[in-house]
């Protein structure tokens, strides 16, 4: 039952991270939710069903900490959600800082990594648990509007591959890992370029979090039935 399932939820103070932890909560999942940067608003908020923790995923100790901590809180955890990305872009290779190229490997791909090796090496004897990944469409091949954003389309295509490789690997804990590859996310303003609303995604996520065990659906992309833009 949802009351009973923990997930681990990074990037969960803004954007799409907020909209699956209000998903989460409302289905009915325990959720120890993660951040850079915790809002004031949520330090308040901590309860039997939601834990703030502050987070930064570049660094594999505090990483550790935080799997730690929530294992503490709740006992166990059934899924890991890495959400948590950096947008690193806008100008030419040439003109990106070299800490810009470090802040989107890091917090793109390398976080997610730290994060998906301790969850299994902790949990891997239950021989349950999903995790998921949030990629984009940016790093799928031959897919436009990635000018000017190579260091981000490389680390979400590098999150897409690493998801399939990991879900051969970790089956034999009988543990799946899922990528969810939306395109441009928004919650107004759609008629501008296609795009889905942070509510698709979540929706999407907690209906494949209850895909049941013998059922791998380990990649799903996600684009607009209708174009709305001009």
């Amino acid at each position: 039952m949802s009351e009973n399932r923990v997930v681990f939820l990074t990037g969960a103070s803004k954007g799409l991270g907020e909209h699956i932890c209000g998903h989460l909560l409302a289905s009915g999942f325990k959720v120890f939710a993660t951040a850079r940067n915790i809002p004031d608003s949520a330090k308040t908020k901590n309860n039997d069903q939601i834990m703030w923790h502050s987070l930064d995923i570049s660094s594999y100790t505090q990483c550790e900490t935080a799997i730690n901590s929530c294992l503490e809180k709740f006992g166990h955890i059934d899924i890991l959600i890495n959400n948590a990305s950096a947008c690193t872009g806008g100008v030419t290779i040439a003109d990106i800082p070299h800490a810009g190229i470090d802040i989107e490997i890091d917090t793109t791909f390398k976080g997610a990594v730290y994060l998906s090796k301790i969850f299994i090496a902790k949990m891997c004897k239950r021989k349950q648990g999903k995790i998921f990944f949030i990629s984009s469409t940016s790093g799928l091949a031959g897919e436009p509007g990635n000018k000017f954003y190579s260091i981000y389309a490389a680390s979400k295509a590098a999150i897409i591959r690493y998801s399939e490789c990991l879900n051969q690997d970790i089956s034999q804990y009988n543990m799946q890992s899922h990528v969810i590859v939306p395109c441009n996310m928004r919650n107004s303003n759609f008629e501008r370029e296609d795009a889905v609303s942070y509510s698709d995604v979540s929706d999407l996520l907690i209906k494949m979090i209850n895909i049941g065990d013998n059922i791998s659906l380990s990649q799903a992309i996600l684009r607009p039935a209708i174009t709305h833009h001009v």
